[in-house]
């Protein structure tokens, strides 16, 4: 049996499909962050080892500043439906927005968001489910410096307020 290695699936499809320049998002990379964090080694991966994620929220409380993004994954993902999966990234986010903290997910069960369509042959959402934290603040403005830039011009509205709207009001409301 071949052996799961998340960052390895994780760093090919992030080469493939985040890095590269997308005609949807008005030339910029699908995540235009993605390429630096990596060679500056601030991406951390972690397989979950509890069901009930209490290992995702003892990482949550320890996040720290040499960290950009934690990507929290599961290849065992078929005791969760995609409805208590964005459930617990509801609470999660609800209490991680007090430590300036904001989840975003995908779950093998979600759709593909238009501008993420991936190569099936890297696509890891079909086969584990990834939590991805980040700080907040940092998140939300690097979500404004690059909507300047026209990286959101091309997304359905319900898709940018779902993501992006919801999640500056949380800014706002801090």
């Amino acid at each position: 049996m071949k052996k799961f290695n998340p960052k390895k699936i994780i760093r090919a499809w992030s080469k493939e499909v985040l890095e590269p320049k997308s005609d949807f998002h008005n030339c910029l990379p699908a995540c235009p962050f993605a390429k630096k964090s990596w060679q500056n080694k601030r991406v951390k991966i972690q397989v979950c080892q509890e069901d009930d994620w209490s290992d995702l929220t003892d990482s949550i409380v320890k996040f720290d500043d040499n960290t950009d993004v934690l990507i929290y994954v599961n290849n065992n993902w078929n005791h969760i439906t995609d409805t208590e999966f964005d459930a617990r990234v509801d609470i999660i986010n609800a209490l991680g927005i007090k430590l300036d903290l904001w989840v975003m997910s995908s779950h093998p069960n979600h759709e593909d968001k238009p501008g993420f369509e991936n190569n099936e042959d890297l696509d890891p959402h079909d086969s584990m489910y990834m939590v991805f934290v980040q700080k907040h603040k940092e998140l939300v403005d690097a979500s404004d410096k690059i909507k300047q830039l026209g990286y959101y011009s091309n997304w359905p509205k319900e898709v940018f307020n779902e993501f992006i709207t919801k999640r500056k009001l949380k800014c706002d409301k801090k």
